[in-house]
């Protein structure tokens, strides 16, 4: 498991309810932060079942609301890739 580092604890600390953006310097991508058991929620809302796509995002939009999510710099995650959670619902290793 990876430590968080002074500058990400302070910023998590500072800024509680909105996920941390996390940038690689070597390679520019981002990252977003967030706890365990919101990712776990996250994957329980994504896994294979009844619910349509559409209806998954309707619902992960208002979590993200309820969370304060809903600043404009989180309208990238409504057009979010649902297989990636899909295709690790079922991955033993991310599960608890």
């Amino acid at each position: 498991m990876i430590e968080l580092s002074e500058p990400q604890q302070q910023a998590l600390a500072e800024h509680p309810e909105v996920p941390l953006e996390i940038c690689d310097p070597n390679s520019s991508q981002k990252f977003v932060l967030i706890a365990a058991d919101q990712f776990q929620q996250m994957l329980r809302i994504c896994a294979p079942g009844p619910l349509t796509d559409d209806e998954r995002r309707a619902i992960l939009r208002g979590v993200w609301q309820r969370a304060a999510w809903d600043d404009p710099s989180m309208d990238a995650y409504d057009h979010i890739d649902l297989g990636f959670f899909q295709s690790h619902c079922c991955n033993k290793s991310l599960r608890h």
